[in-house]
């Protein structure tokens, strides 16, 4: 199950995932057949080690570093999946392959939005006001605007 924490203290997570990567995900990095398929199929890419992959604009060779801030949170998340990780810089190709996560992995965000990605997983969505669980990622963004147009009345 994907726990999804909306707007709640975030102290418990890390907002700085460059910074994560670098200087604790990299020093024990694995790159797994499940981190190496997500990673291409996302930022299309085509690894040529596993520390080096060769750059989607120019085939240049590049390393880990090079990695988007959203790719960079994805292997964080399956790296440590007891920690929570902001999704705020995120796009929407990373967006898609965390929200099919499976198994319990945490993530953190000021608002939920879909993206317009309509996926289907287990999802627990943890605000200040309840906790809920859904199967869709279009439905936890349905209820997340009832909520806010609740609290604009």
């Amino acid at each position: 199950m994907l726990n999804v924490y909306i707007n709640v203290n975030s102290r418990q997570a890390v907002l700085l995932n460059d910074w994560f990567f670098e200087t604790v995900t990299l020093s024990d990095f694995q790159l797994t057949d499940e981190l190496r398929l997500r990673i291409e199929q996302a930022e299309q890419v085509k690894f040529e080690s596993c520390t080096r992959f060769t750059s989607k604009f120019n085939d240049t060779s590049l390393d880990l570093t090079k990695l988007s801030t959203g790719c960079k949170t994805l292997i964080n998340i399956l790296t440590f999946p007891e920690k929570i990780f902001s999704v705020s810089e995120c796009g929407v190709n990373i967006l898609k392959e965390i929200y099919s996560l499976r198994g319990e992995h945490s993530i953190y965000c000021k608002s939920f939005v879909s993206g317009g990605l309509d996926i289907d997983n287990d999802f627990r969505v943890i605000t200040d006001s309840f906790e809920k669980e859904f199967h869709n990622s279009v439905d936890i963004s349905g209820c997340m605007l009832d909520l806010e147009e609740a609290d604009e009345s």
